[in-house]
């Protein structure tokens, strides 16, 4: 599998989320599969799955409190 890696910082997901994401997007297209068609060898993450999977009511319960949003590197913050 692949994915444009931007779709990570747009949706403010983290990387951890990426294999989740796979196992869903495989899961299902195994599902909607005719037995007689062979699958395609390349996959990709979408921006239509993320938001798939950030719609599951389950999405967010792994989601901690106060839980910030990934730092882009070389974006430090302003000291105060």
């Amino acid at each position: 599998m692949s994915t444009d890696m931007a779709l990570f910082l747009k949706h403010h997901m983290h990387m951890q989320e990426g294999p989740v994401l796979c196992l869903r997007a495989l899961r299902a297209e195994l599902e909607s599969l005719d037995p007689a068609k062979q699958p395609p060898l390349r996959r990709a993450i979408t921006d239509q799955h993320m938001l798939a999977y950030m719609a599951d009511p389950g999405f967010h319960l792994n989601k901690k409190p106060g839980s910030k949003r990934p730092r882009i590197p070389g974006t430090e913050p302003a000291v105060r």
